[in-house]
């Protein structure tokens, strides 16, 4: 199983869930010392009022990526127009054993996971590469 570590500094956490005054899952609202606050899905609930001002390294899915090969010395968090995050690095792992492939990919400043077969291609351990997202959410992964 791969894992991904990512230090994100927590701006706010609200509900996007809630059943009977029990907070299924929420949205959270991080930032990288490089560039603008941007909204994190939450599914498990993970983060809480009090991690609000505190840096915490998350695992960080990013869903309906945008797969595109990068050059090679490309590495690191930019954010496009609409302030959304870009993250360019080098796959370090691709775990296949399961039902859906994983991968790593390292920025520089942490690492982040992605699904490689949202790329047209087959993406491989070495591989430089960018990913943006089609949708405003990342998923939180503890």
């Amino acid at each position: 199983m791969v894992r991904a570590s990512l230090p994100v500094r927590i701006e706010s956490v609200r509900p996007s869930a809630v059943y009977r005054g029990t907070v299924y899952t929420q949205d959270a609202v991080v930032s990288l010392d490089s560039g603008p606050a941007f909204e994190i899905y939450d599914y498990r609930t993970a983060l809480s009022e009090a991690h609000i001002g505190t840096t915490q390294s998350v695992g960080l899915l990013v869903l309906l990526a945008n797969v595109q090969q990068a050059a090679v010395d490309e590495n690191g968090v930019t954010f496009d127009r609409e302030k959304q995050p870009v993250f360019r690095g080098r796959v370090t792992d691709v775990d296949r054993a399961g039902d859906r492939p994983v991968g790593v990919l390292d920025v520089g400043v942490g690492t982040v996971l992605f699904y490689p077969d949202e790329a047209g291609w087959t993406v491989a351990r070495g591989d430089s590469i960018r990913l943006s997202r089609t949708v405003r959410h990342l998923v939180l992964l503890h």
